[in-house]
């Protein structure tokens, strides 16, 4: 069975920009749903896919793994230093298409 979740291959890497050597992390807000980045290489969240534009303005731990590593800049849920190990935060292309970001894909 195919996986069914957008995953760092499936993005469209042009579209983000950020250290230059991007690796990027697609994911969702498990309290809201909002379809967010994550450049795991540098620590840097997109949380506006209508811009694309880095988060300037969202604190991210980089550090302390007993404290989270973000909040979700709509719903301020707090998400655990190690989310990314955590599947209630995948996304899927059903969900990640309907937000309107199908444009972000590399197969779009």
């Amino acid at each position: 069975m195919a996986d069914s979740r957008v995953k760092e291959d499936d993005l469209d890497f042009s579209a983000f920009h950020c250290c230059g050597d991007e690796d990027l992390y697609p994911f969702r807000c498990s309290g809201c749903g909002r379809p967010m980045v994550f450049c795991y290489e540098c620590d840097t969240l997109f949380p506006d896919l209508r811009t694309v534009a880095p988060g300037r303005e969202v604190a991210v731990n980089s550090t302390h793994g007993h404290r989270p590593i973000f909040a979700c800049p709509h719903c301020r849920h707090s998400f655990e230093y190690y989310f990314m190990d955590n599947p209630a935060y995948h996304v899927s292309f059903e969900e990640w298409r309907a937000a309107g970001f199908g444009h972000l894909l590399r197969s779009e």
